[in-house]
């Protein structure tokens, strides 16, 4: 009898030793909720978004409290942003996420600018009082046309430029989908060639990297100009394309010989073709 109230004993103290451990190892594991978010990779102390993107900035002060509440402070201007999630700001961008079965909460920025950048703080309403903060970083989201800033083509052929604008490794959100336009302009122009116009065609493409292209299917002496590619929430880009005839070969000069000599190369090679 005393034997088995022995290996009783060691049994029992086994199965506590076992819970024990599997609650540490549970405080310490990482925490997948029903949203799909991550606990252990979403607290980070700096943060860096695209402008015209979503900025999310993450607080996991409630993740061993789940009973904490948290409030968001903007601390270039001190200003109270929210409380739990009620937002107090005006500026319909910003909203908080509550993702109970995590702990975690998200302070979220839409259509981020480049003024938002700065150092966001999050505070718990436990005692003592706990904080943390967020450095938010904000890159501007710039479109590029493709290839040279001077484009020379003989009249008749065709154009075609194709303007890329990077949305970051997180791409757009679906209010950006919803959104985002893309217009090409001529000498400042917009350029609408309407759905009939078989000449002038224009193609928008919305993915991970927001995608324009015009294609102007047989060039004339008057399509030559300053064409810009210009996107919602990003920097423009331009480019100038000369449109040349047989009658003025490549006189046309640039402000240095070396690119004039190029430049006449490369044109009367347009005109032989």
């Amino acid at each position: 009898n005393k034997m088995c109230r022995i290996i009783l004993l060691v049994v029992v103290l086994s199965c506590c030793i076992s819970s024990n451990m599997l609650s540490m190892d549970k405080s310490k594991r990482s925490y997948i909720g029903n949203d799909g978010v991550k606990s252990d990779s979403l607290c980070q102390s700096n943060v860096t978004a695209k402008a015209g993107m979503v900025a999310r900035l993450f607080c996991c002060l409630a993740v061993q409290n789940r009973d904490i509440v948290i409030s968001w402070v903007r601390r270039q201007d001190v200003v109270i942003l929210s409380h739990g999630t009620t937002v107090f700001t005006s500026d319909s961008r910003f909203s908080v996420h509550h993702y109970s079965d995590l702990g975690v909460w998200e302070l979220r920025i839409r259509l981020v600018a480049l003024t938002d950048a700065g150092l966001y703080e999050c505070q718990g309403n436990s005692s003592p009082k706990k904080q943390s903060s967020v450095k938010l970083a904000v890159e501007d989201t710039v479109a590029v046309i493709a290839g040279p800033k001077h484009r020379y083509i003989p009249a008749g052929q065709e154009l075609e430029l194709l303007c890329l604008v990077n949305l970051g490794p997180h791409g757009p959100d679906d209010h950006y989908r919803e959104t985002a336009v893309l217009h090409w302009l001529v000498n400042r122009r917009i350029i609408d060639p309407g759905p009939e116009n078989l000449r002038v065609k224009i193609k928008n493409i919305v993915g991970d990297v927001f995608q324009g292209n015009l294609v102007i299917k047989t060039t004339a002496v008057s399509d030559t100009g300053n064409y810009s590619c210009v996107p919602s929430y990003a920097t423009p880009d331009w480019v100038m394309v000369h449109v040349i005839t047989e009658d003025e070969p490549a006189g046309l000069q640039l402000h240095d010989s070396s690119s004039s000599c190029s430049m006449r190369v490369i044109l009367k090679r347009f005109l032989v073709a």
